[in-house]
């Protein structure tokens, strides 16, 4: 699954695009976790939108645990970053977001969210950083 990093002021946007399979989640996780930036990064945004709707009709519930357990060992209990927007217009990544969320893949404090458009997210991702005395998202 290609993806592409980019590197904002308080934060990181990644888009995902082509077809997925799960240990790829486990690869940009690990890109994100060891981004030469990442002390200062308080946001992740992950743009899901444009993957392969192939790739969707494998993912499971089980692949969000599993990703989940991965996550929290690539992330530790580092505080940053301290919110992550997951982004997906399918229902059926959604599904698998809300599995992974719940499965509890960060340390406390740490607030994930799950958005159907990138517009969401970064409105989300502006009324929280702000709300954490901070300047708006780029």
């Amino acid at each position: 699954m290609p993806f592409t990093v980019h590197n904002e002021a308080e934060g990181l946007w990644v888009t995902l695009t082509g077809f997925a399979v799960p240990y790829e989640f486990q690869e940009v996780a690990l890109a994100t976790a060891t981004h030469p930036d990442r002390a200062r990064h308080r946001y992740h945004l992950l743009d899901f939108t444009d993957i392969d709707h192939d790739a969707l009709f494998a993912l499971t519930e089980a692949i969000g645990v599993s990703h989940a357990a991965k996550s929290r060992e690539i992330f530790g209990d580092r505080e940053n970053p301290k919110f992550t927007g997951l982004i997906s217009p399918h229902e059926k990544m959604q599904t698998v977001f809300q599995v992974f969320i719940d499965s509890d893949p960060r340390p406390p404090g740490h607030v994930i969210q799950r958005f159907t458009t990138v517009k969401q997210a970064r409105t989300w991702i502006r009324e929280r950083l702000a709300g954490d005395g901070s300047e708006n998202a780029g």
